[in-house]
């Protein structure tokens, strides 16, 4: 999980191997559930100033599941069975 700051200055680009390219705002949250199968690189936007966030590993409680990602920039929380996530 990634998260930026509101008062961050810049945002991130998010590309993934399924094909996505995601635009990861400040005050923007992304969710990757990367399990297997998936690689990603997240970088700063280029010639901008730097990001202030926080990027989070989780384990998920309920072993494998298939790998998936959820554009969240307007999200507070995230919420499945096992697992609720509130920013």
């Amino acid at each position: 999980m990634i998260y930026l700051f509101a008062d961050s200055p810049n945002g991130f680009i998010n590309h993934d191997s399924f094909g996505n390219v995601q635009d990861i705002r400040p005050g923007g949250l992304n969710w990757n559930r990367a399990s297997r199968g998936m690689m990603h690189e997240v970088t700063p936007v280029a010639d901008a100033a730097p990001v202030r966030g926080l990027q989070i590993f989780l384990l998920s409680p309920i072993g494998y599941i298939p790998p998936a990602e959820a554009e969240a920039n307007d999200y507070r929380q995230l919420a499945s069975q096992a697992t609720k996530v509130e920013v």
